[in-house]
């Protein structure tokens, strides 16, 4: 029985909300029919109380809308709350990483033990990228942020190979030196070897100016493809035919081509164990 009038009760407020409009309609025909009859005063009355009864009947569906309007509110409210939480978080993270970096550099500078090694390094680039994306700050902006330390990063990674093709270059401009000792006094415009010393003269100024163009290159792929069509030119060259790059110098290749797409590191230990002590 007690079952059966819980199930009533929701009844109630749509059996008194029809029978509120069933008056609020006699009350406001009573209204009309009163004021044809020029009994203005109780017309009047009649139209306050249908007026009144028209609004008790839908005064449940008054309230629904009210209820939803307040609580999509309370419910933009909370969400806004939650977003400042997360962006308050994160501003905090990237602030303890900016100060430890800050710390990191202030204690550095000047000091004997040097720069900051590349595992610390990596670690604060690491950690501030981390937080940067946990801020949703977008990859385009973080890639502009980043660009000068992987510019710096990109080119120690390519660095083995640049030294070792400026090495092997170093090591001809010495020997074109030897020869050119060599050559008898006064010079004879027609000798051979004189003629051989000038040409290797000029096919080294014009390499040595391609390898200072590959160090100049933006952080990106050309600079290893230059560093790459340059070996092949050293190798067309007799003088240089014998060069062979070592495999230190095309890991260097790989690592940098990788680093440059990915922005992270193929081999974290070799890059580690490459650092100058």
């Amino acid at each position: 029985m007690a079952k059966n009038k819980q199930a009533d009760r929701p009844l109630l407020p749509k059996v008194l909300a029809v029978f509120a409009a069933l008056f609020a309609i006699l009350g406001l025909g009573g209204g009309f029919y009163l004021l044809w009859h020029n009994q203005t005063a109780n017309a009047s009355l009649a139209f306050t109380v249908g007026l009144l009864l028209l609004l008790f009947s839908q005064f449940e569906r008054f309230e629904l809308v009210k209820g939803f309007g307040i609580e999509a509110k309370i419910h933009q409210l909370d969400d806004k709350i939650e977003e400042a939480d997360k962006i308050n978080a994160a501003l905090k993270s990237i602030t303890g990483t900016l100060s430890q970096l800050a710390f990191e550099l202030m204690s550095r500078i000047g000091r004997l033990n040097g720069p900051i090694e590349r595992k610390e390094s990596l670690e604060i680039e690491e950690a501030l990228i981390k937080q940067m994306r946990n801020a949703e700050i977008s990859d385009d902006e973080i890639d502009r942020v980043v660009r000068p330390v992987r510019a710096i990063v990109s080119f120690d990674i390519l660095r083995p190979a640049v030294d070792e093709v400026a090495d092997r270059l170093s090591g001809w401009e010495k020997s074109i030196g030897e020869r050119s000792s060599r050559i008898g006094q006064p010079i004879n415009m027609s000798d051979p070897e004189f003629q051989a010393t000038t040409a290797d003269r000029s096919n080294l100024g014009r390499m040595e100016q391609t390898l200072k163009s590959v160090r100049g290159l933006p952080h990106g792929r050309e600079r290893s493809e230059e560093l790459r069509q340059l070996v092949a030119d050293m190798q067309r060259v007799p003088a240089m035919s014998d060069f062979v790059p070592t495999t230190s110098f095309y890991e260097a290749l790989e690592d940098y081509n990788f680093y440059a797409k990915e922005g992270s590191h193929r081999d974290v230990k070799r890059w580690l164990a490459g650092e100058t002590l």
